[in-house]
């Protein structure tokens, strides 16, 4: 069930000419109508889209503010008017807030009305200074407010101990308690009008903010996939360093639509969200890939299909950066089946494992050279050396390849190994998983600077929802983190990734806390010593269920893909990797000001902690803001001159990285509404 904030305002507003996916912008009461986009891009992540007439929703990740706007209506017309904004609120946070400022201009009482509605009650403020909470028991509050006076409205719902605060400019703050039952907060701001037409009518939202207060980090989506580009990329993708992603789509493609046979696809996608070019798989040349390709030296891209080619049983295959298919190598079963990690190259010929098929059907160890052969160069046996590796093999900094298995090993459960594989052609088992230090990796290894390598585990551990472990080269396996499953995630079936900041980076395919009903699975960071901190839920509208690593991209961000989702079969997303964030909440973008004296003030995303937030007006000096947290509340004073200014500000944090300039401009004019 969700918990539904619904926020009306009754007045009159024409909707001649509106379009889908517009917010109503304006600044200048005594100007016409402004109708724009979004508001201005801040590193707060999925707030800044356009909320879409009509109820369709847009998702608000936690901190993730709609701000700076200002909805303006304008009494002219007559007939009943009808339009919503839509937005979500999910991630399992427990504290929700809505927070705007509001002014009227000859404004009969009965033309305006603001609600928040969720299942069990009903928040009403209207025109008279009448605020009702209806519920079982109802009550009703005069708090009296004016027309022509400018007033700040601040609501909060605390889902943890189901209450509610209610404020109205400086008078004390009501309260009240509230059935918290449902898993998401769905807020809706309705326009609506029945009364008679008068042009001299204003009413003006400003400063609208929604959000969370729970600490967690957001995230964005650089592409949407669609039928022609594919469905469910369960790749880890790869970059290449000039601003073009590369990666697999396990079904469909272009033209299947049009009664095509297609089965997956390889697609290039470019920093900008878009896609250049897809090339798909027909069956003949395979289908269904359930990996990555691989960048090779030569320039050329390198993968494998699980199913598909001559016999059925998948293929090898290169293909240009342009999209163009140099050949496509059928596997006969004998060299393996059923590849689904991405293949690591090494000395100029790449390398993978394939889960079944080999002499002993428990899958292979094998090489492919540029022009295509493949050979088998260590059939696993489902014992001591372990069986079904699911792994991309790690090419060590001492040339050794190392891997993981899905079962086998020397423990009696048979829960698979960490294994090494030298030049020469041994294979050496280094770890074996008894469950509860682990149980059956899917994901492959990282190697840092410590001479260790760090993995993931989707079972065992603890609370059997999983680890992240720590393997030495003398065989040492350390558990760094036993998931739990439903708050910190479960089922991790990715590669972890080092970040600029020293820390590892990886995802779990379950858990998370977006409801008890929809686990979309989670992203943690976790440091060298086991620190561990889960940084978010995904809830859907971000994507849901991670399998594939992240890598570092452009912007000192992570990338990574998932499966599924609200709105299409997958996405490739990005999270900001220790850098901070910081955005500028007061004065709102284009604000018209009746102060030369402002306060400037925002928020900022810091972890590690920041250690400075700097601002500027109009191209001065940057001087040092005041900060309280590290989530850090900055404000500062500033002075402004006639006419329009500009006020800049960012933020550096411990370990030196800065955050983006984010920049507004405001107005002064010496006037009244």
């Amino acid at each position: 069930m969700k918990l539904l904030i619904t926020a009306i305002t009754a007045a009159i507003l024409p909707l001649t000419g509106l379009r889908a996916g517009q917010y109503f912008y304006q600044t200048d009461f005594d100007g016409p109508l402004n109708q724009i986009g979004q508001p201005p891009t801040t590193d707060f992540g999925n707030s800044n889209q356009p909320a879409f007439l009509g109820g369709t929703p847009v998702i608000v990740a936690s901190f993730d503010q709609i701000t700076n706007q200002a909805l303006l209506l304008h009494g002219s017309a007559t007939d009943y008017q009808f339009d919503s904004m839509g937005f979500f609120l999910s991630r399992g946070a427990s504290n929700y807030f809505i927070d705007f400022d509001f002014e009227t201009h000859n404004l009969s009482t009965s033309a305006l009305q603001f609600a928040v509605a969720f299942p069990s009650a009903q928040i009403r403020l209207q025109g008279s200074g009448t605020l009702q909470f209806s519920s079982l028991y109802s009550q009703t509050y005069q708090i009296g407010w004016k027309d022509d006076h400018l007033h700040h409205l601040h609501l909060e719902l605390n889902k943890t101990d189901a209450t509610w605060s209610f404020q109205l400019d400086s008078a004390p703050p009501l309260t009240g308690t509230y059935d918290p039952s449902g898993d998401e907060f769905q807020v809706d701001f309705v326009l609506l009008g029945d009364f008679p037409g008068d042009p001299t009518v204003q009413v003006a939202i400003d400063n609208l903010r929604i959000g969370t207060t729970n600490d967690l980090f957001p995230l964005d989506t650089l592409h949407w996939f669609s039928i022609n580009d594919g469905s469910q990329p369960r790749c880890r993708l790869v970059y290449d360093g000039r601003g073009a992603f590369y990666g697999t789509t396990q079904m469909v493609g272009p033209n299947y639509t049009n009664n095509y046979q297609t089965f997956g696809t390889v697609f290039k996608a470019n920093t900008n969200g878009g896609i250049d070019w897809v090339f798909p798989f027909y069956g003949t040349n395979g289908s269904t890939p359930l990996a990555g390709v691989t960048l090779g030296t030569d320039g050329d891209l390198y993968g494998t299909t699980s199913q598909g080619g001559d016999y059925g049983n998948g293929t090898a295959f290169k293909i240009t950066t342009n999209g163009a298919l140099v050949w496509s190598v059928s596997l006969t079963g004998s060299n393996g089946l059923q590849p689904t990690r991405e293949l690591v190259e090494a000395r100029g010929v790449f390398y993978g494992t394939m889960q079944t098929g080999g002499d002993y059907g428990m899958g292979t160890l094998f090489s492919l050279t540029p022009d295509g052969n493949i050979a088998t160069l260590h059939a696993f046996t489902g014992g001591t050396d372990g069986g079904q590796p699911l792994c991309r093999m790690l090419q060590a900094k001492d040339g050794d390849l190392y891997g993981t298995t899905f079962t086998g090993g020397s423990a009696p459960t048979g829960a698979g190994t960490v294994f090494r594989f030298k030049r020469n052609g041994k294979l050496t088992t280094l770890a074996s998983f008894d469950g509860t230090n682990g149980l059956s990796p899917r994901a492959g290894l990282i190697e840092v600077g410590d001479g260790s390598f760090y993995g993931t585990t989707p079972g065992g551990g603890t609370f059997d929802s999983g680890t992240v472990f720590k393997v030495a080269k003398n065989g040492r396996l350390t558990v760094l983190h036993s998931f739990g499953g439903w708050e910190d995630g479960a089922g991790p079936a990715a590669e972890l990734v080092r970040a600029k900041d020293g820390n590892l980076y990886g995802t779990t395919i379950s858990g998370g806390l977006h409801n008890i009903f929809s686990e979309y699975g989670t992203l943690f960071r976790i440091s060298l010593n086991g620190d561990f901190k889960l940084l978010t839920w995904f809830h859907g509208g971000d994507g849901s269920f991670p399998e594939s690593a992240m890598v570092s991209g452009p912007g000192d961000k992570l990338y990574g893909t998932t499966i599924g989702g609200y709105f299409s079969p997958g996405n490739i997303y990005y999270i900001s990797a220790g850098r901070p964030c910081l955005i500028i909440t007061s004065p709102a973008q284009n604000a018209w000001l009746r102060s030369p004296t402002v306060q400037i003030s925002g928020r900022t995303k810091a972890d590690p902690p920041i250690t400075n937030v700097l601002y500027q007006l109009n191209g001065g000096l940057w001087r040092q803001a005041s900060t309280t947290d590290n989530w850090a509340t900055w404000t500062a004073t500033a002075t402004l001159k006639p006419g329009t200014n500009t006020i800049s500000a960012y933020a550096i944090n411990q370990t030196g990285m800065l955050s983006r300039t984010n920049t507004v401009t405001c107005s002064f004019l010496a006037r009244t509404f």
